[in-house]
């Protein structure tokens, strides 16, 4: 792309384009509304603490939630795998058993 310079002979040859006016549409506020007040440093900070704590709440929330849910998974899996265990204890008295009424 080649950039070529616009002498004073073209330069006066252009037309500026205006944007069109609108309307029934005002585009500064009225006069007897005051503008609006923006918030202080102390109260974005207020504001920034409060998401902060609720978001930390309701994290805390999910997380002790999600906590509990697989602490009670895993108390159930472990149950369930002692279960196990003594039934696979008592398994070989029982065939023990078995056998003895056999061979008498």
């Amino acid at each position: 792309m080649s950039r070529r310079i616009i002498g004073k002979e073209e330069a006066g040859a252009y037309q500026r384009w205006e944007p069109p006016a609108v309307q029934g549409q005002e585009t500064a506020a009225p006069a007897d509304e005051p503008a609006p007040r923006l918030p202080t440093a102390e109260e974005i900070e207020a504001i920034q603490r409060a998401a902060f704590e609720e978001a930390r709440e309701a994290g805390q929330r999910q997380g002790f939630a999600e906590g509990l849910a697989s602490g009670q998974a895993e108390i159930a899996r472990r149950a369930a795998l002692l279960d196990a265990l003594v039934q696979a204890q008592a398994r070989p008295l029982e065939a023990l058993d078995g056998e003895m009424e056999d061979q008498l």
